[in-house]
């Protein structure tokens, strides 16, 4: 290893490197427009999913939607009809006139009002079905029937004909040299612990069931045939399965471990695949022996319809290949939908390919009349079955039907005509202005792995006829357990490929021929098939999704995000702030924190979840559902959102100036489905990094000497990382090397092979070849000089930085979970730094900036100022710091440094304050109630509200308006004035003397005043609003018949706890 003279050789690369500037992909808005626009940020694009609930809908209800949407600043809503089965059903059914009376009335009122409007592409917010939708335009798959005959004249074999039967495909025959026993009860000797019924689990009948008395338990067989070889293990359950086995065989007297395995079928609905309790298939190393062990921890409810241990090999988790059952829970990560079973079968004990006959041509419906030659023979019929999945949410008779096929346009076509070409026919064009966007909310419905042209896409795609291979769907090896898995790994890939080219590139062409952008969620939950770059670069804007808590989010934006950046995508949108219950129980500031997070990994584009439709004028807080935080004029703090979406605005209009600053590629793989990549190595603290996938390689990447890799619109990286993957189609491997030759410096392992059936054999020899070139013979940690460029294998990032002298691009002198966003255009830096904790915290910054006077710019309140203090070295600009709780802040540089001295001082940047007067007591309070008459009171001190003894101020929820006065004998000269309204629960809006001076919604709770001061005597109007819990708790304690609100989603009860209320201070008025 030469690292000494890699190292010197490299720094000055390096320090170039450092002073690259990036154009921007996005806005490059001047220097003054964006001092503008960041103070009055009200035409900033702030959006929101305004869902239909159950035909629960009126043409006065949507009118008022929208005029109260935009004087919110909710300038973007998108319709999407939900059908909540667990809601009221409304009048309105889908479709009807009156349907397209009310989507007449909010395309036109949303015209006048000039809010963009984006329309849901089906009933449901995923994916894209109707009633319209016949099942042979819907998803279908592959299905099959066997049969078994021997040989030596015509045969006539009638096959049941199947409920679900749409057509056949192909009858494929062959020849079984070899009928391989399973284990049967009635023949082989079975001894159990914990099992009941056993003998059920092994008659080879699926009708009857065994099961088991506690949750470990362990089959034991000694079969009756000498010098059983054991090859596979088939679980066929008629009961959700979660369970982990322990396969054994006895040698010398003691049982000895061949494999382990899991099985999970627990979630059964099918949008995790069209085969809710798929069998669970291991292939298992040829084991010879005379008696075998199964040990298991398993779910004791769990009933067993067949237990098959057989000689016959088979497809390792074949099933789950397919994709008829797919990961269980809506979160799979990079390694999920991977499998290293590598077993391999002796050639006579699979079924090769020349033996396979395709026998089509003799079958007429159910029935197959052929000439069988001498011998035992197998009979496979396959045929199209409609997976039955459906859009969702959606109701029967009011919008449900099938999902379209994906790889189809002409049927994608007839969808968009029977559902958004409708709309286009009923509503006049001068009335549907704003109408610009087709939305595709995340996927959630499983796939097809099967339609009428698979056979000639697989021969056009992949080289190859894909006939003898379709016996896999059935777990059949053919040709080698190798050329199987391959098989199966084209055809996931076909699924990817075809779900983003012909499903959402098909949509998005029949959007644009109607005027119209695709926005899309470019991931999935509960069964998505895709790659999630891929998927997400064929549309025209992409989305993620965060929840108020909890882990949903923590990939998904960083997915959508990488897509944008690696696309040329200038927005990314996110589905905002979405939550379980309690409903009605949140308030921005609950928010804050992981709004801020997705906005330091590239989300610039707030789309609010949810916003639902009021269709009644007299119910308070009207119709709301179990999901999402209640975005509409409903809630109490509804009047205030303003100061919420001010904030969005300021935060989503810096962060969409330039290009988002990466320095870390990580290359996902070409396996899929794929819903999120990996960072490894780990990217160390101060750095930033995209996901990027091998279509975006191959096409656009390229490098120069100066070691950066870069897209045609502006995106560039400073290290490509490779996925710890031993496979790697040929095409992929040729752009690695040609990255390397232009001056790339990649990170990763050695590739071995393809993992394609494509050009077997031929393609991994080229991949070796390349890969032994391009790494040598050393499977360990190396470097090597390829061209301009740098190979690495087995170190850290951090170790590549070192060596190339990159520096961190953010970090401070603490240790804080402190997150950053850098944004990049022409000679502008703009940096966002968020406190993700919940204290005050001071630091010293560091940013990869230099020769610029940084500005602190608030999206608070739209203010800007110069920093004092800050101190220049080379390329890094140290800056002291002072955050609040959950507080971020923009720090841009812009101006050059004028030579003003340059020193480190808090006090300069955050001048410490003193009070000029604390306002106590005498405070007059009204509160106004959506539902009950308002009231007035005299408190002795500002104290929570929900702890009074009088039950309408303790229950109560609506605005609390405090009133006083105070006295200012002298205004400081060129200081500023500073309200500290103490604790608000949840937002306020302040007016002094009768003028606007700003709210609050998040810690410190502080306005500055000093504009709106006056000497002597001033007077002071806070108003605070709360959330509904406390008056749906104190409803809930009188009959229903008495109670002044009406919802629909009830949790809340006489014991359940209330929230803090009102303004409980202290007030003080503050001075630098």
């Amino acid at each position: 290893m030469k690292s000494m003279n890699l190292k010197s050789s490299l720094v000055a690369a390096a320090l170039l490197l450092l002073t690259v500037q990036v154009p921007a992909a996005t806005a490059t808005d001047s220097y003054q427009d964006m001092r503008k626009v960041f103070a009055s940020p009200q035409d900033v694009q702030t959006s929101c999913y305004w869902y239909w609930i159950s035909g629960n809908i009126s043409k006065e209800g949507v009118i008022n939607d929208l005029k109260s949407m935009k004087k919110a600043g909710i300038n973007r809503a998108f319709i999407g009809f939900q059908g909540i089965a667990e809601m009221p059903h409304g009048p309105v059914y889908m479709q009807s006139d009156e349907w397209y009376d009310i989507v007449h009335a909010a395309l036109k009122t949303a015209t006048e009002e000039n809010i963009e409007i984006g329309i849901f592409n089906g009933p449901g917010w995923s994916q894209a079905g109707g009633p319209w939708v016949d099942p042979k335009q819907s998803m279908r798959y592959l299905a099959s029937q066997h049969a078994l005959v021997t040989g030596g004249g015509e045969r006539d074999i009638v096959f049941p004909h199947p409920d679900n039967f749409l057509q056949n495909v192909k009858v494929l025959a062959f020849k079984r040299n070899n009928i391989a026993p399973d284990i049967r009860a009635t023949v082989d000797h079975i001894t159990t612990e914990g099992v009941t019924d056993v003998a059920r689990m092994f008659d080879g009948d699926l009708n009857t069931t065994g099961g088991f008395e506690r949750d470990k338990a362990s089959i034991t067989v000694r079969p009756s045939k000498k010098d059983f070889t054991l090859r596979s293990i088939r679980i066929e359950s008629a009961t959700p399965i979660r369970a982990y086995f322990s396969v054994k065989v006895k040698r010398n007297g003691a049982f000895e471990e061949v494999c382990s395995f899991g099985a999970d079928r627990t979630v059964l609905k099918n949008e995790v695949g069209y085969d809710g309790l798929a069998p669970t298939a291991v292939a298992v190393p040829e084991t010879r022996g005379e008696e075998f062990m199964v040990e298991m921890n398993i779910n004791a409810n769990c009933k067993i319809k067949e237990f098959k241990l057989s000689e016959t090999p088979i497809v390792d988790r074949y099933a789950d290949k397919i994709l008829s059952k797919m990961h269980q829970t809506p979160q799979p990560m990079w390694h999920d939908y991977k499998w290293d079973n590598r077993v391999s079968y002796a050639p006579d004990a699979v079924v090769s390919e020349r033996d396979i006959i395709d026998i089509t041509d003799h079958i007429d419906a159910d029935r197959v009349v052929w000439n069988v030659p001498e011998g035992d023979w197998e009979i496979v019929r396959t045929y199209m079955a409609p997976t039955g999945i459906c859009n969702a949410p959606a109701i029967k008779g009011d919008g449900e039907g099938p999902e379209v096929d994906r790889w189809n346009r002409e049927n994608l076509k007839h969808h968009y005509d029977s559902f958004i070409g409708e709309i286009l026919r009923r509503v006049p064009e001068n009335d549907r202005k704003t109408w610009k966007m087709i939305v595709c909310d995340s996927y959630e419905k499983a796939t097809q792995n099967y339609g009428d042209d698979f056979i000639d896409y697989f021969k056009s795609h992949f080289g190859y006829d894909p006939t003898p291979y379709l016996l896999t769907f059935d777990g059949i090896v053919v040709g080698s357990t190798d050329k199987s898995d391959r098989f199966l790994w084209d055809l996931r890939r076909m699924i990817a490929d075809r779900l983003a080219y012909d499903h959402i590139g098909g949509m998005r062409e029949l959007a644009h021929k109607d005027g119209f952008g695709i926005w899309l969620e470019s991931y999935g939950h509960w069964g998505f098939p895709g790659e999630f770059l891929q998927y997400g670069g064929q549309s025209d804007e992409v989305a993620g999704e965060f929840w108020s808590e909890g882990s949903l989010g923590d990939i998904e934006n960083r997915a959508a995000s990488s897509a944008a950046h690696i696309y040329g995508k200038g927005k990314v949108s996110s589905e905002s702030f979405t939550c379980g219950g309690p409903e009605f129980a949140r308030s921005p500031r609950h928010m804050k924190q992981r709004g801020d997070k997705f906005f330091t990994e590239g989300i610039n584009n707030t789309l609010l979840h949810l916003y639902v439709s009021q269709p009644d004028e007299t119910s308070f807080p009207g119709l709301n559902c179990w999901f999402g935080n209640e975005f509409n004029r409903k809630n109490t703090w509804y009047s205030h959102i303003d100061l919420f979406t001010d904030y969005l605005k300021r935060c989503n209009y810096l962060l969409q100036q330039g290009n988002y600053v990466a320095d870390v590629a990580y290359y996902i793989g070409e396996d899929v489905p794929v819903m999120t990549g990996i960072t490894e190595p780990a990217l160390p603290k101060g750095f930033q990094y995209d996901f990027i996938n091998a279509e975006v390689i191959e096409n656009y990447l390229s490098a120069n000497e100066e070691h950066i890799l870069s897209l045609p619109h502006g995106t560039r990286y400073k290290l490509l990382v490779l996925p710890p993957s031993k496979t790697m189609r040929p095409r992929v491997i040729r752009k690695i090397k040609r990255l390397l030759e232009e001056g790339a410096i990649i990170l990763g392992p050695k590739p071995e092979r393809s993992p394609s059936l494509q050009d077997y054999m031929e393609a991994d020899a080229e991949v070796k070849a390349i890969a032994d070139e391009l790494w040598g013979n050393s499977n360990s940690q190396t470097i090597r000089r390829i061209g301009k460029g740098w190979l690495f294998a087995g170190y850290s990032i951090e170790d590549i930085f070192g060596m190339m002298g990159y520096m961190p691009d953010f970090r401070i002198s603490i240790d804080s979970d402190v997150k950053y966003a850098h944004t990049t255009q022409r000679d502008r830096d703009i940096y966002f730094v968020s406190n993700q904790t919940e204290k005050d915290i001071e630091f010293t910054a560091q940013f990869r900036i230099g020769g610029k006077v940084p500005e602190l710019w608030s999206p608070m309140d739209g203010s800007v100022r110069t920093l004092k203090s800050f101190v220049n070295v080379g390329n890094v600009t140290h800056i002291p710091m002072r955050l609040h709780p959950n507080e971020s802040a923009f720090i841009v540089f812009d101006k050059d440094i004028s030579g003003e001295p340059q020193v480190l001082d808090m006090a300069l940047n955050y001048p410490e304050t003193k009070v000029l007067s604390v306002i106590n007591d005498d405070w007059s309070l009204t509160l106004k109630s959506m539902v009950n008459d308002g009231k007035k009171l005299k408190p002795e001190a500002l104290k929570d509200l929900s702890t009074m003894d009088d039950d309408y101020v303790k229950y109560f929820s609506g605005t609390a308006v405090y009133t006083n006065s105070f006295k200012i004998k002298e205004i400081p000269a060129g200081k500023r004035v500073i309200l500290d309204l103490g604790e608000v629960y949840e937002m306020a809006k302040v007016k002094v003397n009768g003028k606007y001076a700003g709210g609050v919604w998040t810690a410190p709770y502080t306005l500055d005043i000093t504009d709106v001061l006056k000497r002597g005597k001033n007077s002071i109007e806070i108003s605070v609003v709360n959330n509904w819990v406390n008056r749906l708790v104190g409803d809930s304690r009188v009959p229903e018949e008495k109670r002044k609100t009406s919802y629909v989603c009830r949790t809340y009860r006489p014991k359940s706890p209330l929230q803090k209320s009102g303004l409980t201070g202290p007030v003080r008025i503050l001075t630098e």
